[in-house]
């Protein structure tokens, strides 16, 4: 293979190579790879400088090692020591910069001027760039014009310069073949050109072209501009007056425009912009612009609608000119381009985010303000920017073609239901996760559809109290026919009606998967009981049905539970309603009958005395349940003694929950007696009943007696100091209970002390609850005393107890002595800052 290495290259292809490199790079890497390169490097006779101002001394320490006649190119970057440094290398030094050809000076002050180039006749430039950083008036314009026709510049670029035909005049002749300034009025134009009959290349950098008369020239003047390319980069000229202007230079064939003033009030302007392209500019070889538009409120124009008349043959195939569409998020912006430009896009400081349409394809961008343009998003926040249902109808569009989004803020930007439905339809085939919060109707409920639909690890999900209409019920419920794993779904407080439980009555016909559905808190009756009834009947995997319709509303629960009688439903959650008494004798026979269910939870349900005659029975012939909840039922003394009735025969229950059921203290015996000798209950809850000192001492000598109970919780029983004495005799005698709740009970000091003495003897209480009562620090340091010499309490609550400071000290000094708590709960115990550190 023939050797490609550097050295070997053709002398003239090196110098091509070189032309690409700085200085730095020719001078101190490649002259030193060898002899002969170091030999090329000296032969080469176009070096570019760069002087700023952490290279001073460097760069004139390699202008020592190459003569000067070798530097086509100097720049001098804006810096302080600017115009030193250059009449050092130029006047100073005698350095003879013969070839010097192009050169850039930072902004150039009076007092330079006078000595600038005066001593130097052998430097002939073709290009100079002067950075003014103010506009310069006509004294250092005329100065301008004598340096030009000495330097003999073909290529002048002044930034801030404004033409005034006025005040200034060209040098004549003038050589200049490219001209760049910051403004020229539209009236002046012509007669600029006329001043600079070389002129080929003209550019206004950021010029707003005025139609203000001010100078013209002669009627009688004829000539023919030599002019073949323009570019203006910020116009403001109507199409009509543009069209003057581009009759005047005949030889013109390339045309670069950018419209960012409100010049095109609409998409009408667009299409007589491209009319007057078309059938007056077709001589044009190029024709790059770049057109800005604001978009009124109510306007529904579409990105495509815009683009079509530039799709046509003309543009296409003929000039071979391809236009882009943009819409820009947050400022109602629309944008129509030739992709080929390189204009600044957007004047807007920060980071910009719009819809591309390209090739019947919507596209979602990101311009930087260097306008990097970047369309592999991962991430995009958009929140506040008014986008509405029109933009959320592009921005939906562009995510169908989304490869890399995963996120798409859109927090209060005006959407509506109409909006939504759009990315509803959208991320039907995209994993974008899409927030919608605080817009207008829905919309949130796209982000946690998409979720449904996309998430193939989800196994939980709640849209509890999203006020569910049925058009979003709609959506969800086709999420959910496409999700195979989510295993519970919470629906709760969602004021669902007939339209509603329509859709969620299918998904419960095909779903294969779902195995927990909470409906509770929903406006149901007859009706949507029907509904639901079907669907359940063709479910086979529902094992927990939690329905609890609004308080005040007739449910018909029978219904619901009759389907399930031939399917394997575990748990059912039932309450805030009361069961009609026309299906109250259905409903207790099919629970007590059911061969599956074994958690019934009923929370104000019953009503009458019949309703507790058959409460007990649920006990008594249904042998599977094992956790019986009652919450708000006001069962008495009446209800506790069916229930216990029952309790006796059953050997399956292992826990029951009572709350609220106002058993009092013969409730409270009942049941005790009931399960004294039973064998299964692991788990006994009697809160806010208010069985007092009596009533505990039933379940004290009950607990004696049982072997095993574990958990009991007697919260809000007003049981006292004297309460608490008797249960800390069970603790004395008890080694099977483990868990003790005696929250919200008026126990004071004396109790906590029979609470501590028990302790420091009991070996298996883990848990203790006495938060909301009184022990103060007193007791806290009887509690104290109990934790040095218990080892198996981990868990202890006595927050709202006022035990303070000193109570908290108490506590620390025996934690530091015993490690075996891990839970220690001291809230709102009046402790300072200071001892909570």
């Amino acid at each position: 293979m023939e050797n490609t290495y550097l050295i070997n290259l053709p002398t003239e292809i090196l110098y091509r190579i070189f032309d690409y490199c700085d200085i730095e790079t020719i001078l101190l890497k490649l002259r030193r790879v060898c002899k002969k390169l170091r030999t090329i490097v000296y032969q080469y006779n176009r070096f570019h400088v760069e002087f700023n101002e952490r290279n001073i001394m460097y760069v004139r320490h390699l202008l020592h090692i190459v003569p000067n006649h070798s530097i086509v190119s100097l720049n001098m970057q804006l810096m302080k020591r600017w115009y030193e440094i250059f009449n050092d290398l130029v006047h100073k030094y005698k350095s003879q910069f013969t070839r010097l050809r192009y050169l850039r000076i930072p902004e150039v002050k009076d007092e330079h001027w006078k000595n600038l180039f005066t001593n130097e006749n052998s430097i002939e430039l073709i290009s100079l760039k002067i950075d003014f950083i103010y506009a310069p008036n006509s004294a250092v314009f005329s100065k301008l014009s004598s340096m030009l026709t000495k330097l003999n510049v073909q290529k002048l670029y002044c930034r801030m310069l404004e033409y005034k035909a006025k005040n200034m005049s060209w040098p004549i002749p003038c050589k200049l073949t490219y001209l760049k300034l910051r403004r020229c009025l539209y009236s002046e134009y012509l007669l600029l050109l006329l001043q600079l009959p070389c002129l080929k290349i003209l550019e206004l950098e950021e010029c707003i072209m005025k139609t203000e008369n001010t100078c013209t020239p002669s009627s009688n003047i004829s000539f023919i501009s030599q002019l073949t390319c323009l570019i203006i980069t910020d116009c403001s000229v109507p199409i009509e007056y543009l069209r003057s202007l581009i009759l005047e230079t005949p030889k013109l064939r390339h045309l670069k425009l950018c419209y960012r003033k409100e010049i095109f009030k609409s998409v009408v302007d667009i299409y007589d912009w491209e009319k007057f392209i078309r059938t007056e500019l077709n001589f044009l070889d190029t024709c790059d612009f770049l057109v800005y538009y604001k978009i009124p409120p109510n306007d529904k124009t579409n990105l495509q609608l815009i683009l079509a008349p530039f799709l046509e043959s003309f543009w296409v195939n003929e000039k071979r000119w391809f236009i882009g569409c943009e819409y820009v998020l947050g400022h109602s912006t629309i944008l129509l381009y030739t992709i080929s430009t390189n204009f600044n896009f957007y004047s807007y400081k920060d980071v910009c985010y719009a819809i591309s349409a390209k090739n019947n394809n919507y596209h979602l961008i990101q311009r930087l303000h260097n306008d990097i343009l970047t369309d592999g998003l991962k991430i995009i926040s958009l929140e506040s920017n008014a986008i509405g249902d029109n933009g959320a109808r592009d921005l939906a569009l562009a995510l169908r073609n989304n490869k890399t989004l995963t996120t798409l803020d859109l927090a209060r930007n005006k959407i509506g239901i109409l909006g939504a439905e759009y990315f509803f339809e959208s991320l039907q085939s995209s994993p974008v996760k899409v927030s919608l919060e605080e817009n207008r109707d829905f919309c949130h409920l796209v982000e946690p559809v998409s979720r449904i639909k996309n998430d193939q690890s989800l196994t939980k999900f709640s849209l509890n109290k999203i006020h569910l209409k049925a058009v979003t019920a709609k959506y969800i419920a086709d999420a959910l026919q496409k999700n195979t794993t989510i295993k519970e779904l919470d629906l709760s407080y969602n004021c669902i009606g007939t339209k509603e439980i329509i859709h969620f009555a299918n998904i419960l016909r095909e779903n294969t998967t779902l195995k927990t559905l909470h409906l509770g808190a929903n406006h149901s009756d007859k009706p949507e009981i029907r509904i639901l009834v079907d669907g359940l009947e063709c479910n086979t995997t529902i094992e927990t049905l939690d329905y609890k319709p609004f308080r005040k509303r007739r449910t018909y629960y029978a219904k619901v539970i009759e389907s399930q009688t031939h399917r394997e439903l575990i748990t059912l959650e039932m309450g805030w309603a009361p069961i009609a008494e026309t299906t109250i004798d259905s409903f207790f026979s099919t629970i007590a009958n059911h061969p599956t269910l074994t958690t019934l939870n009923m929370r104000q349900n019953l009503t009458s005395i019949d309703d507790l005659d058959h409460f007990g029975d649920i006990l008594r012939n249904n042998m599977r349940l094992t956790t019986l909840c009652s919450e708000k039922n006001v069962i008495g003394n009446h209800g506790a003694e069916n229930l216990a009735s029952g309790l006796r025969d059953n050997m399956t229950l292992k826990t029951l929950i009572l709350s609220s059921a106002r058993i009092g203290v013969a409730g409270a015996k009942s049941l005790a007696d009931a399960i004294q000798n039973n064998t299964t209950l692991t788990t006994f809850v009697l809160k806010h009943d208010q069985i007092g000192v009596q009533g505990t001492e039933y379940l004290a000598n009950m607990l004696k007696i049982n072997k095993t109970l574990v958990d009991i919780d007697l919260t809000n029983n007003q049981i006292s100091d004297d309460g608490a004495q008797l249960m800390a005799d069970v603790l004395v005698q008890n080694e099977t209970l483990s868990k003790l709740n005696l929250c919200t009970n008026n126990i004071g000091v004396r109790g906590a002390k029979s609470i501590a003495n028990a302790l420091q003897n009991n070996t298996t209480l883990t848990v203790l609850d006495l938060s909301r009562n009184r022990i103060l620090s007193e007791g806290a340091h009887y509690l104290d005393n109990a934790l040095e010499m218990n080892k198996t309490l981990k868990e202890m609550y006595v927050s709202f107890n006022q035990i303070e400071d000193d109570g908290v000290e108490y506590l620390r000094v025996s934690l530091e002595k015993n490690i075996t708590p891990t839970k220690l709960h001291i809230g709102s115990n009046g402790i300072t800052n200071t001892m909570y550190k």
